[in-house]
């Protein structure tokens, strides 16, 4: 019994704690008003790493490298709509900012969390977004300028 308490010290000494809740990819949901848009993923390099129709369950990496988190773009299209865009973010976790504190300690903050991605989530667990309509496009810009015209 001290054996197995020794070896499990040991496993939680040389991990991370947002390691052990967590892992080097998360869910996204990828939503859009009116649904079934289609959208395409890029990574920071400009990379296409997804396609396809609203709503959709995706996952994504967390890190882009050594104490570098991941960020997305998000680009959304639908037929009778104007395009759309939106961004998928990295934050710090809190299981890595405070549990560190408990279980991982400097291994977990310095190397384990940082090193397996663990120490990111996505700021939102869905990317959401309200398309408008294309008859939408020019509204308020004769107003606009008509108040610009006036002013002078």
């Amino acid at each position: 019994m001290k054996n197995q308490i020794a070896w499990m010290s040991i496993a939680l000494a040389l991990s991370g704690c947002a390691s052990i809740v967590s892992s080097t990819y998360e869910p996204v949901r990828i939503t859009s008003k009116p649904s079934g848009a289609e959208y395409m993923i890029r990574n920071a390099k400009g990379q296409i790493i997804q396609t396809g129709k609203t709503p959709a369950s995706i996952i994504l990496k967390k890190s882009d490298g050594f104490f570098d988190g991941a960020d997305y773009f998000v680009t959304y299209t639908k037929a009778g709509y104007q395009p759309g865009a939106a961004g998928i973010n990295t934050k710090v976790s809190l299981w890595y900012a405070l549990g560190n504190l408990t279980f991982g300690g400097p291994l977990g903050y310095l190397f384990v969390d940082p090193i397996t991605g663990a120490m990111w989530t996505f700021g939102e667990e869905a990317c959401d977004i309200t398309l408008l309509p294309d008859y939408l496009r020019n509204y308020g810009r004769d107003d606009l300028s008509r108040a610009d015209s006036s002013s002078d």
